[in-house]
């Protein structure tokens, strides 16, 4: 029996590599923290911002900027990205350019994880080439995490009827207890300070606070504009998807349905 004897050089071997193993595993598209944990934990603050930060890298279209417009109450700063058609940086720049101005705020209360992972996934995708469309007429602002001090307070048992994530989730209020969506008007807390500024700086259009029902009823409302003096449009992602998972993700895809409940 003879055997033929091969004489691979390294360029032969990492041409090989290449065909072998598609280019996904090499350079792979950044998981949130549900994805990695099969849909058991919800993403803490330095999970959000390595996520984003992976996600700049790893852009195959030039239409994210990421930065912070103001801190919390224990002094975090607070994200915000900017996905345009150029790329812009600064939210007054979203202002001046004649395109629909699209505002995404996510976490309102801590504990409502939904909004923020699917803003997430919403984030990477567009960077990933989907969806750029949009991106012609329009200019999204998200903020996936806004009450971030109340995020951080993971817990078990800090919102028990609502179904998931299992491996708990924030609180309602931020750090000082103060519920930041009855913060609109008053702007007493330093997040409110803050978003009252953005709001001012970008002058969107349109926007929309994600939130999800404290029960096990999937659902999703629309409430359209007066809310406070922002004149708010409103939309809530329920939790449930399947009726066996919350759903980060997918709930913010779905049209909007009757109202289910009060956020």
């Amino acid at each position: 029996m003879k055997y033929t004897s091969f004489n691979f050089s390294v360029l032969n071997i990492f041409f090989l590599c290449l065909w072998i193993f598609p280019s996904w595993l090499i350079c792979q598209t950044p998981l949130t923290r549900p994805e990695k944990s099969n849909y058991i934990e919800t993403s803490i603050y330095t999970d959000v911002l390595d996520f984003l930060d992976e996600v700049q890298i790893n852009a195959t279209v030039d239409v994210m900027r990421m930065g912070f417009f103001g801190k919390t109450r224990e002094g975090r700063d607070i994200p915000h990205v900017i996905l345009s058609k150029p790329a812009i940086a600064h939210p007054e720049q979203a202002l001046v350019s004649n395109k629909t101005i699209v505002f995404i705020l996510n976490n309102i209360h801590g504990g409502e994880t939904d909004g923020k992972e699917a803003s997430l996934m919403l984030i990477r995708d567009i960077t990933q080439g989907k969806f750029n469309h949009w991106l012609e007429n329009m200019i999204l602002l998200i903020v996936p995490l806004y009450n971030v001090d109340g995020n951080e307070r993971i817990g078990k048992f800090n919102r028990m009827i609502q179904d998931g994530p299992e491996g708990g989730m924030g609180i309602r209020t931020n750090a000082a207890g103060f519920d930041l969506a009855r913060d609109y008007m008053k702007v007493e807390q330093p997040e409110g300070e803050a978003l009252a500024l953005l709001f001012t700086d970008c002058g969107n259009n349109q926007c929309w606070g994600l939130h999800v029902f404290d029960t096990y009823l999937p659902g999703t409302f629309y409430m359209p504009g007066g809310f406070g003096h922002l004149g708010w449009s409103f939309a809530a992602s329920g939790s449930g998807l399947s009726g066996e998972h919350w759903s980060p993700g997918p709930s913010a895809y779905r049209s909007a349905a009757p109202p289910v409940g009060n956020p």
